[in-house]
């Protein structure tokens, strides 16, 4: 996938002196590593919603004191000191599902859960390129 896209974001004229990067942006592409994290988002959340069976849950056990700020399903980290691989995905995911707002995070809709992740992925995405 990754050779598809740089193959075709060098076959339009004006970005042919561009690097990768600037590429995808001005196509408006995103690369493999924000596949990957979207794909990791989306899966969290159908494992804490119980999509996904209810022996994963435990795996991602959620904060008991909440703040006021944020949303209700902020993720405990777990500590990486001798971490089996089943708790890999948990420990990477977890400080980007806690610093997503609210209304991303309890929206009830997958449609709608895919599209807000998307804008806030994608200012989060740009702001790291700036």
């Amino acid at each position: 996938m990754k050779r598809v896209q740089r193959a075709a974001t060098r076959m339009i004229a004006g970005l042919r002196g561009c690097c990768y990067t600037e590429r995808l942006h001005a196509t408006g592409l995103f690369p493999e590593s924000y596949r990957r994290v979207r794909g990791d988002i989306i899966c969290v959340r159908r494992i804490l919603r119980g999509d996904m069976g209810p022996e994963l849950m435990e795996y991602f056990p959620l904060r008991e004191h909440t703040r006021t700020r944020g949303h209700g399903l902020t993720l405990l980290k777990l500590s990486s000191v001798g971490l089996p691989l089943r708790f890999r995905l948990s420990r990477k995911v977890t400080n980007l599902w806690n610093s997503l707002p609210a209304d991303v995070v309890e929206e009830v809709n997958d449609k709608m859960f895919k599209r807000k992740l998307d804008s806030v992925l994608r200012t989060m995405w740009y702001a790291d390129l700036s």
